[in-house]
């Protein structure tokens, strides 16, 4: 069994921008850009109250949407309909009869 040749490493790059980059910040850069532009990390969201949860719900197109369906078949007489949401999602509605 013979094993295939070892290529040896490459040299170091000559050029500054790759020897920068290889080497990093100097401390003084760092501390610059992190006064500039503030650590490096995701924003945290704060977490939301059961009132304002329901209050983007309730603002929702679509729920919205549902309330109004619901509200017609109220006005159309089908009680069932829209108290259980029967015919908003399609399962034995309009579509069924």
């Amino acid at each position: 069994m013979s094993s295939l040749p070892q290529t040896p490493p490459s040299p170091p790059a000559s050029n500054g921008a790759a020897a920068a980059m290889a080497q990093g910040l100097a401390a003084l850069e760092a501390k610059q850009k992190l006064d500039k532009d503030g650590p490096n990390q995701l924003p945290v969201s704060k977490p939301r109250s059961i009132l304002r949860l329901a209050g983007e719900i309730a603002s929702e197109p679509m729920f919205l949407l549902l309330l109004a369906c619901g509200a017609l078949y109220l006005i159309l007489g089908d009680r069932q309909g829209a108290l259980v949401g029967r015919g908003n999602l399609g399962d034995g509605g309009i579509a069924g009869r």
